[in-house]
């Protein structure tokens, strides 16, 4: 989180002589009568009495007791034009309310240096004749949403002492102009989360006393400018000189990294994440001496990882993920990098290759490298990472068992823990050495033996996958008592065996349940019916049985319900026509008997996508509703007992690809 600290040199005036005389009177009026149109909820304007408003909360006065500044929060009304009488007004900051709109009035205040509207719920247009203003220096309108404002109109004023413009989070849109090179005195520019679209004008350039430039979250395109205009007027071969902080992300950005990146040797954050970008990654960058965040990721860069990087001895963030980057990572890309905190290196094709005996530089709270190759060992250098909280060597080509000091020195220290799709083997250590509310996901390995669980009572993580290894047993009875807050559990595809315990009623946070493709047995427990959060519950392929539990019926959020592949029998309870959020219902291949519901199509399952009956012993004639199923995609119920003709209403699917019926 970026903090500003704004202070206007020579400015600061403090109320202690003011205290000592009563403010002037035409300020009390004023502020009495801009009190008039405030909401006040929590009397926080008790404090304005008496004839010195010097005193009043939220308001301080010069060495004349002119006030000087009105500094008000957690209000809402209107801004009254009573404020226009405070001749010597400076400092306005009225963030962190609810007003409407901004006054037009506002712009005609010409003693304003700083103003601060920020947070305000505030709509409508960006009134121009703030760039007018003789003496504003700083100026936030952040976070309001929806005040909106051309760019080629906005950027086009004066602006002759503006410092800090903070416009991030409206709707602000158009091009940027090229006179935005004529604000220069700008040091802080924040443009993030609007519409701007077009490229980035080469007269920013100019900007020799730029220090942060945000406009991360738009639609600029095109390339970064090969050649910056002003490069020589801020007496400096080096491109803005100044600037420390530049994020262009999630944008629509293309070409390469220009070299100039490199030049800008007061850079401390460079953030490109998220655009089109393609190409190598600059070596240059490696002169970046300040550099404590870079981060690249998602975007189209290729090629190998450039050995300069490991000169970064400041660098704490490092992100270059989601890429199509080659070739071997090793010491030498680490070196200097004695202050990295985060390690992004995943989806890449990057082959880690150092010494067993290799310690990094760096105590990393967190590693990510999926689909890096880190195997076939299990990396021992991550023995030496006492701090990392946030690990993923999914997809790593692993195929080794996991040593007993990470489950003992490592791994309750994680809140996330993602090692699938590799070829882990062994027994998981019962209980299993987690931290509280950690996510797990070992799925996809060859990992043997019971359940494991974390110590009782210890943990309640939010994600628990354990599917696709070779597990085997019963599911522990105290699964609900171990993890209370559990939010997915999936077991599914290993060897399990036994009844469901009931205790799942009691999981109040579950979302997700797949137990599917296992050997459970028994009936399915009606407590499942108390998970009312649920949205997935996947029970598929196993050897379930007796009638579906009316209780699911309960389930308002369920969207998945797969109950397919078991030896249900009975009726389809009418219960679950009260599932209006259900998606995707496969009761297929089971024993389930009797006439389809005639409150299918009807009465409930109105988003139903996809509906698998197929292998039962339902019967009678298909009723017409069906096609009611506005959404309905996939229908299937082949296999079983029907009669008569087919609806001639099936024509109407009206979310089906149309297809010839054979009538």
């Amino acid at each position: 989180m970026l903090l500003i600290f704004f202070l206007i040199s020579g400015e600061f005036i403090s109320n202690t002589d003011a205290q000592l005389m009563d403010c002037l009177e035409s300020d009390r009026g004023a502020l009495l009568d801009f009190k008039t149109g405030l909401e006040d909820p929590k009397s926080r304007l008790s404090s304005w009495k008496g004839s010195n408003c010097c005193q009043w909360w939220g308001i301080s006065c010069d060495k004349a007791g002119a006030v000087s500044t009105v500094d008000l929060h957690n209000l809402g009304g209107e801004i009254r034009p009573s404020l226009t009488k405070l001749r010597s007004l400076k400092h306005l900051d009225l963030s962190f309310n609810t007003f409407k709109v901004i006054p037009d009035w506002l712009v005609n205040i010409s003693s304003l240096v700083t103003v601060d509207l920020s947070n305000s719920g505030l709509h409508g247009r960006i009134p121009l004749g703030f760039s007018e203003l003789p003496n504003l220096q700083f100026l936030s309108l952040r976070r309001n949403s929806d005040l909106t404002a051309s760019c080629p109109q906005l950027f086009s004023g004066r602006w002759e002492k503006i410092n800090v413009l903070d416009l991030a989070s409206n709707n602000l849109h158009g091009k940027l102009p090229s006179s935005i090179g004529n604000m220069t005195s700008l040091t802080y520019l924040d443009l993030s989360d609007n519409n701007v679209e077009g490229g980035i004008p080469s007269s920013i350039g100019k900007l020799c006393d730029l220090k942060f430039l945000c406009i991360s979250g738009n639609n600029l395109t095109g390339a970064l400018p090969d050649f910056l205009e002003g490069t020589q007027s801020c007496h400096s071969w080096s491109p803005l000189p100044s600037l420390q902080y530049l994020d262009l992300s999630n944008n629509q950005l293309v070409g390469k990294l220009p070299e100039w990146l490199g030049q800008v040797k007061s850079l401390a954050e460079l953030d490109l994440s998220y655009n089109l970008l393609y190409g190598p990654i600059p070596a240059s960058l490696g002169s970046l001496k300040n550099l404590t965040g870079l981060a690249l990721g998602g975007n189209r860069l290729n090629g190998t990882l450039p050995y300069s990087l490991g000169q970064l001895s400041e660098l704490s963030y490092f992100d270059v993920s989601f890429k199509q980057l080659t070739g071997v990572v090793n010491e030498t890309h680490f070196l200097k990098q004695y202050k990295l905190r985060f390690l992004k290196l995943f989806s890449n094709s990057l082959m880690l290759n150092v010494s067993s005996n290799w310690v990094p530089p760096f105590q990393a709270g967190s590693i990510r490298m999926g689909s890096c190759h880190l195997g076939p060992s299990f990396p021992t250098w991550l023995r030496t990472q006492k701090e990392v909280n946030f690990l993923d060597f999914s997809n790593a080509g692993i195929s080794d068992f996991v040593p007993y000091w990470f489950w003992d020195e490592i791994s309750s220290n994680l809140t996330f823990l993602n090692v699938s799709f590799n070829q882990l083997k062994g027994h998981l250590p019962s209980p299993l050495n987690i931290s509280p509310s950690a996510d797990v996901d070992l799925s996809f390995n060859l990992f043997e033996g019971p359940i494991p669980l974390p110590i009782v009572g210890a943990a309640g993580g939010g994600v628990l996958d354990l599917s696709n290894n070779k597990l085997s047993g019963p599911i522990p009875q105290n699964i609900s008592s171990s993890l209370p807050n559990l939010g997915f559990l999936c077991l599914s595809t290993n060897q399990i065996i036994g009844e469901i315990p009931a205790s799942f009623g009691s999981m109040e946070f579950l979302q997700v349940i797949d137990l599917s493709s296992n050997k459970l047995l028994g009936n399915i427990p009606a407590s499942i019916g108390n998970c009312s959060f649920l949205k997935v519950l996947d029970l598929s392929n196993n050897n379930l049985s007796g009638n579906i539990p009316a209780y699911l019926g309960k389930l308002r959020f369920l969207q998945t319900l797969h109950l397919g592949g078991n030896k249900l029998s009975g009726r389809i309870p009418s219960s679950l026509k009260n599932l209006s959020s259900l998606e995707t219902l496969d009761l297929g291949n089971n024993r389930l008997i009797g006439r389809l519901p005639q409150w299918i199509g009807k009465e409930g399952l109105e988003n139903l996508r996809i509906l698998s009956l197929r292998s039962n012993s339902f019967s009678g004639e298909l009723p017409s509703m069906l096609s009611n199923l506005s959404s309905l995609q996939v229908l299937d119920l082949a296999e079983n007992l029907f009669n008569g003709c087919i609806p001639a209403s099936f024509r109407d699917f009206k979310a089906m690809t149309p297809v010839s019926f054979l009538w």
